[in-house]
């Protein structure tokens, strides 16, 4: 089958002013696809993001201030089959 994903760094909280680039990272073995994800600040639920580099370990997302509050985590797929959900990080814009 293959062995389990170990994540070896979560996502960080990152704090940027609107228009800047905000970057998150996760770190990961046994992985062969990522999905990132978010959740604005009136949900619960957690939608794909489309931003770049939404399915590999680093996601760049070009903010507005109506993004700030919002969380991201990544979905990794393990070379086991399953799927693999890291923390959130909070994104603040400001």
């Amino acid at each position: 089958v293959g062995d389990p994903v170990v994540i070896t760094a979560q996502p960080q909280a990152v704090t940027v002013a609107a228009g800047e680039v905000a970057t998150f990272t996760v770190e990961a073995t046994n992985a062969y696809a990522y999905q990132w994800q978010y959740q604005n600040t009136t949900s619960t639920k957690w939608g794909n993001t489309s931003a770049d580099g939404n399915q590999t370990a680093t996601l760049n997302v070009t903010t507005k201030a109506s993004n700030n509050g919002y969380k991201y985590r990544c979905v990794i797929y393990g070379l086991d089959g399953n799927e693999y959900i890291t923390e959130y990080a909070v994104l603040t814009v400001g």
